[in-house]
């Protein structure tokens, strides 16, 4: 049982066992019975959204395999998928090889559902194989995302970067054999029926890694080192240098007896 009682000028509601009623006249039978008020509804309380930016696409200019020594652009889609305006933030990321740091800021940050793209640039030197490159929004930590956006800022790319290739062929040997892989008039490589052999200067040498995918001209250069390759197994990928200083990458696509044939390439100088 509850009681209602005024205290201070205002109504308040205090519990009949923390009470001691003294009513020699029995006047609390007169008393009337007060309902009590209506439990209150409590009010939502507004959360303010958060920006959330991301990365939904890089396209890649000119495409893998990218040339050295020419002007090379990803073009970065930025979202903010939040519910709330972001302001000033930056984009970034450290291309390879060669170690190359290229950012852009947008100072007019964006707005919440809208989409805007940016471009990264640079030109490489040198020539390899990139496997999940990290693109960076909001590099430096500007925009409050909140404990999700802060988790999704990371677009990963992967290319090769390589020099252009002069010529791509195919060679096809039944038995022992000598060639002009590099077509410049003096034979580079033998074969007698079991190994391969590089002549006249030229060299050769396997590919530890990389496939005939992968496989670029400065690890081309790094790797062939060596004159002979004993039986050379089906998939083997290997490097050659020409008797005339040009590299070049050969993959062994077969073997059968004495018989083998492989794909090659040479590059540009």
């Amino acid at each position: 049982t509850w009681l209602v009682i005024q205290f201070r000028g205002q109504v308040a509601w205090v519990t009949a066992q923390y009470v001691s009623i003294f009513d020699p006249g029995n006047l609390q039978l007169a008393l009337p019975i007060v309902a009590a008020p209506a439990t209150p509804t409590p009010s939502a309380t507004t959360v303010q959204a958060e920006p959330d930016i991301i990365i939904t696409n890089v396209t890649l200019a000119p495409s893998s395999p990218i040339p050295t020594n020419v002007l090379f652009s990803a073009t970065i889609t930025l979202k903010n998928q939040g519910g709330s305006a972001a302001g000033t933030f930056a984009v970034a990321t450290t291309f390879l090889p060669g170690n190359i740091y290229s950012a852009q800021n947008l100072p007019a940050g964006l707005g919440a559902g809208q989409t805007t793209t940016v471009v990264l640039s640079t030109t490489f030197g040198a020539t390899g194989n990139v496997n999940n490159l990290a693109i960076v929004a909001d590099l430096n930590n500007e925009v409050a995302e909140g404990a999700v956006g802060e988790t999704n800022n990371i677009f990963n790319i992967s290319y090769k970067v390589d020099r252009a290739v002069q010529t791509e062929q195919v060679r096809n040997y039944a038995a022992a054999a000598n060639d002009d892989l590099s077509g410049n008039g003096t034979q580079d490589i033998s074969w007698d029926g079991t190994n391969l052999t590089a002549i006249n200067g030229a060299l050769i040498g396997l590919f530890s890694s990389d496939n005939y995918a992968t496989a670029h001209y400065d690890g081309a250069v790094a790797t062939a080192t060596s004159t002979v390759f004993a039986n050379p197994p089906a998939g083997a990928t290997i490097a050659f240098r020409s008797d005339d200083g040009r590299y070049g990458v050969i993959r062994i696509d077969g073997r059968s007896g004495t018989q083998i044939n492989f794909t090659y390439r040479i590059y540009i100088p």
